[in-house]
């Protein structure tokens, strides 16, 4: 007599036996081989000789344990033959796998890095995936553990959010420390764009004063994508590369072009008339230095008279000196010219070190 086909249906949904689901499997399997009257499968020794009817019910079973392993790991149990055998053998190959894959998968959680380079987000979805792959081995990793890892195995860049998460009277939970650290890369970045220092040519923001604020409201183009630059009205200090000292009108490269029209719209029209510069600003950018250096050279020359007629105290006043080939041909082009005096190339010789 052969295994009772309603007995083998229930079993029908178990297929590809493998490490990560045999555990899963585990139990009902044996209280099959219990049911069909195969208890000696479950034995960890070989069996006495079996009857005849027992035989056939062990051949029966032993196949039905090749046909629902998965085929990558058949080959092994292809050259056992009894139900006994092939059974122990997925156990110890199956049950220890999964205490080796599981002790690999903890080292991986507690050794993980934290790339400061990378999304924050990468770096709690891996934390998270390890978590739940070992869950999927029987070993849960409790929330405040799961939060103490994430923590602890943060880039020191990001130090001060740790410590005001562990500074909290509650301990966070996994979710909410996820969250602030997002929240925080998220805002870091944001603030690392707004002051670095980009190294290109600022020739549109060499103007040594801004002669009236804009009389229009900035465009809409000034708040998208969290752009700041420098304000029209201040020439205290640089809001957009954020270095103290530096003048906002030598900071108006790399924005998009209805500013940079909106900013310079007072200071690039030579036909308009042209309002005094506010009490504010300062009528000298090239700063305090190279200020001091050109007034002892006034005093050396004496009085200077400029020998371009049309100039007057209403025009922007160009710092010349410093400017390169490329920044001098714009200004050019926009119709401002440099004095026609012999001083002008010793000037742009002996200031050629300074750097905006």
């Amino acid at each position: 007599m052969g295994l009772a086909p309603y007995l083998v249906t229930t079993i029908d949904h178990i297929q590809d036996l493998q490490p990560d689901n045999f555990k899963k499997h585990y139990p009902l399997l044996k209280q099959f081989f219990l049911a069909v009257g195969a208890g000696w499968i479950t034995q960890d020794e070989e069996p006495e000789p079996l009857s005849a009817a027992n035989e056939r019910i062990d051949s029966e079973v032993s196949y039905l344990i090749l046909a629902k392993t998965h085929e990558d790991y058949r080959t092994k149990l292809t050259e056992l033959s009894t139900a006994c055998a092939r059974w122990k053998a997925l156990k110890d190959n199956f049950i220890t796998r999964t205490h080796s894959d599981r002790l690999i998968a903890f080292q991986q959680l507690i050794t993980i890095d934290h790339n400061i380079k990378d999304p924050i987000v990468l770096y709690t979805t891996q934390v998270s995936n390890l978590c739940m792959k070992l869950a999927r081995m029987d070993l849960t990793i409790p929330d405040d553990i799961k939060t103490c890892i994430l923590l602890a195995r943060l880039n020191p860049g990001m130090y001060s959010t740790r410590k005001d998460l562990v500074k909290n009277e509650k301990f966070p939970s996994y979710e909410d420390a996820a969250a602030c650290l997002r929240s925080d890369a998220h805002d870091n970045s944001k603030s690392d764009h707004m002051i670095k220092v980009e190294d290109v040519p600022v020739a549109f923001g060499l103007a040594a004063r801004i002669p009236s604020p804009p009389s229009e409201p900035p465009p809409q183009e000034a708040f998208a994508k969290g752009f700041r630059w420098c304000s029209p009205r201040s020439d205290k200090d640089c809001f957009r590369c954020g270095r103290e000292g530096h003048r906002a009108q030598f900071c108006l490269a790399d924005m998009p072009q209805a500013v940079r029209d909106w900013i310079l719209n007072s200071i690039s029209r030579r036909e308009q008339a042209l309002a005094p510069a506010p009490s504010s600003y300062s009528t000298s950018l090239s700063g305090p230095k190279t200020a001091r250096k050109s007034e002892e050279g006034l005093a050396a020359q004496g009085p200077h008279v400029s020998d371009d007629d049309s100039s007057s105290d209403d025009e922007p006043q160009i710092p010349w000196e410093i400017l390169d080939k490329k920044q001098r041909k714009t200004f050019k082009r926009l119709g401002f010219m440099p004095p026609a005096s012999a001083s002008t190339a010793a000037a742009f010789a002996s200031t050629s070190r300074y750097v905006i």
